[in-house]
């Protein structure tokens, strides 16, 4: 679906940016926290960044701890400023497990933006958020 935004923006010649984030250390909160602590996670960094972007916005996650924001005629600069802000709010968060004996865990972003330029190909940006997406794999493990 992210690819299909994207192309479809390309194609029309319209400005966009994109951001990606992600939890890059998801796995290691599965492992240590469980499966339950890691869905917490995820489903609050993905309200953070909802919350964060505006209205139009397209956000989808672009598989494992990863999302990725669209926005048209929003420059990079400012989805810069506004991923920074909102990262470093949810990095400050501090998660409970729940259960019989509650543990307390902080979880790690990162992010990357792009603008998007006149006649660049969709598969070169998209192999930008694949080896994004991969440098965070290779980080947790």
């Amino acid at each position: 679906m992210g690819e299909r935004v994207i192309a479809d923006l390309a194609t029309g010649g319209q400005a966009f940016s994109i951001g990606i984030a992600a939890l890059p250390r998801l796995d290691q909160i599965n492992r240590q926290y469980g499966a339950h602590a890691g869905d917490l996670a995820v489903g609050r960094f993905a309200a953070s960044l909802r919350a964060a972007l505006p209205a139009g916005a397209f956000l989808a996650r672009w598989g494992g701890p990863a999302f990725v924001a669209v926005l048209r005629e929003v420059a990079a600069d400012h989805l810069r400023a506004t991923l920074s802000q909102t990262l470093d709010r949810f990095g400050a968060e501090v998660f409970e497990t729940g259960g019989e004996s509650p543990r307390k865990f902080q979880a790690s972003s990162r992010y990357a933006v792009h603008q998007w330029t006149a006649g660049e190909p969709v598969d070169k940006i998209c192999g930008w958020i694949d080896t994004f997406c991969l440098s965070n794999r290779l980080e947790a493990e």
